[in-house]
């Protein structure tokens, strides 16, 4: 199996979950969106500026083209935006075309990658895609995880945020027994408390700040 990036393995769960449907939570998508912008960061595609502004690093070319309206969208701005006016203008509402493109994206890349398959069902509204992962390739990422956690050693890095995200979702518990969730509860801890970690204090950062910024956002419509 081609190897996935911690995004797209994400969405696998999702998909699955979901009976192949996009983005049915809030949550899910505020992650999907954290998990590309931390993608882009690590990749060094996008870097922080003053105020945690995100401006343009290198060029993104042919790499990580599932998240090419996400770079597009970050590095087009006229005023640079942060991590969390980033997250309002994909989840306000204001702008479904932007979030589905995104999402069609990363489900087109597992397609690619031979992680699920594409298929066109009837609706009240016409005809819909829906993207159903393969069992076998979602297999193969559980047992990742489960390899992961039973080791003796801190978590990786790539386990550790996909757990991360999984627990968040509350996912952990439809893959995995009550004990392997609390273990992975316990080593998420200490992987959080690990300075050395920044990836994952990157993406849990990323998410809290999506969250906060769309929650103020949706109060404010309320009055």
């Amino acid at each position: 199996m081609e190897a996935l990036s911690v995004t797209q393995e994400y969405l696998m769960f999702a998909l699955e979950k979901n009976k192949g449907k996009l983005g049915s939570s809030e949550q899910e998508l505020l992650f999907m969106v954290a998990g590309g912008i931390i993608e882009l960061l690590s990749g060094g595609y996008i870097v922080h500026a003053e105020k945690g502004k995100l401006v343009q690093g290198k060029a993104l070319e042919n790499d990580l083209p599932y998240l090419k309206s996400l770079y597009t969208l970050i590095t087009s701005q006229k005023k640079p935006k942060d991590v969390g006016e980033i997250g309002i203008r994909y989840l306000s509402g204001l702008t479904d075309k932007i979030l589905i493109e995104l999402m069609q994206s990363i489900c087109l890349s597992l397609v690619e990658a031979g992680c699920a398959e594409e298929v066109t069902v009837a609706g009240l509204f016409g005809e819909k895609k829906r993207y159903l992962v393969s069992p076998c390739a979602l297999d193969v990422i559980i047992a990742k995880l489960r390899e992961g956690l039973l080791k003796n050693e801190p978590l990786s890095t790539d386990v550790a945020c996909l757990a991360l995200m999984l627990e968040k979702s509350d996912f952990l518990g439809r893959y995995f027994s009550k004990y392997e969730n609390k273990r992975f509860k316990t080593q998420l801890k200490e992987a959080h408390s690990n300075e050395s970690n920044e990836l994952l204090k990157e993406v849990l950062d990323a998410y809290e700040s999506l969250y906060i910024s769309v929650f103020v956002t949706a109060t404010m419509g309320t009055h």
